[in-house]
């Protein structure tokens, strides 16, 4: 908790959290998250770290064209049919996911 009320004065720029900031934890809207938890649930992933970096709307009243999630998609088939759940949620949000693959 107290890293996260640093982060949300600004003291830092990066917040690295786990499945523990969640549903709950008030962070404030941010322009980027890396997603590693994975799972396909709307709501965990919009109520949870992500949720943070998809709000539109910035705390100086500003409005966000877009925002940087790092997901990912390892080959196999449910965690790769998890990923392209999670990136239909994204383009509910911002209508253009862009995708990028290394390796096979």
């Amino acid at each position: 908790p107290e890293f996260v009320k640093q982060f949300n004065r600004m003291e830092f720029p990066i917040l690295c959290g786990t499945s523990c900031i969640t549903t709950g934890t008030d962070i404030l809207p941010n322009s980027a998250t890396i997603n590693l938890c994975g799972g396909r649930s709307e709501i965990q992933l919009m109520q949870g770290a992500c949720g943070r970096s998809t709000r539109k709307r910035m705390l100086d009243g500003s409005i966000k064209e877009s925002c940087d999630v790092v997901d990912f998609d390892v080959d196999s088939e449910v965690t790769h049919r998890h990923a392209l759940e999670r990136i239909k949620i994204y383009n509910s949000v911002y209508p253009t996911v862009r995708t990028v693959s290394y390796g096979t």
